[in-house]
């Protein structure tokens, strides 16, 4: 149940923390 859980938490997460990423390089260039 635990590492069930812990997929889907991984699954959702992950994305985000990518998309986030992506969204500080596109405003360290903007800074530039």
């Amino acid at each position: 149940e635990k590492a069930h859980y812990e997929g889907i938490m991984q699954q959702k997460v992950l994305p985000d923390i990518k998309e986030a990423e992506t969204l500080c390089e596109q405003l360290k260039l903007k800074r530039e």
